[in-house]
């Protein structure tokens, strides 16, 4: 799952220069604001699903602007957009003083290519608990929300956590060190 989440990102060959962070949806959100009573998304898999799918997509543009300058006090070094699946992924990167790098994904999960990717990518794994002898993945409790956690070693070592935040996005955050990358995910405010 998260393979395949990263593999897409590395697809991305738009690159660009936006300095800011915020985008107004405030018209999807308003229109589309969660009716469940729970914080469960996998209980409600098919009407999100269904809300999503309503939702009108951003443009690259748009998206572009959600990912911030600078995380944990490292400047952004690359920001590029896709627009495969029939939705909006970017994808930037920033060097931490360690030389680490952070990889920041955040995926437009609004109309039918982001509803998709919404149940794929992100609401069918919750719950679900996988262990190999080099990596695992689990569903974790994450800023009052669930997340997904993935960790790995072999051939290289990392660590990636996924979340929905707001009304629309799907957003990973990957590097080397599970306590920054927590760190850093906690920093963001992409709603």
């Amino acid at each position: 799952m998260l393979s395949f989440f990263l593999l897409l990102a590395g697809a991305c060959n738009n690159k660009t220069t936006t300095e800011t962070n915020t985008v107004n949806t405030d018209k999807d959100s308003a229109d589309h604001k969660e009716t469940a009573t729970n914080n469960d998304p996998a209980e409600n898999i098919e009407k999100k699903n269904e809300s999503l799918e309503a939702m009108t997509p951003l443009s690259s543009e748009q998206m572009e602007k959600l990912a911030p300058a600078e995380l944990l006090g490292a400047s952004r070094t690359e920001l590029s957009s896709n627009t495969n699946l029939g939705t909006v992924m970017v994808v930037a990167t920033y060097q931490l003083e360690n030389n680490a790098d952070l990889r920041l994904t955040i995926l437009d999960c609004a109309g039918p290519g982001g509803a998709g990717a919404y149940g794929t990518l992100y609401a069918n794994l919750l719950n679900q608990e996988i262990k190999a002898d080099d990596e695992y993945t689990k569903t974790i409790d994450f800023n009052g929300t669930k997340a997904i956690e993935h960790g790995y070693s072999g051939l290289g070592e990392g660590y990636s956590i996924t979340w929905f935040t707001g009304t629309r996005f799907l957003v990973s955050l990957e590097g080397k060190d599970k306590e920054i990358i927590k760190q850093a995910a906690k920093g963001l405010n992409i709603k």
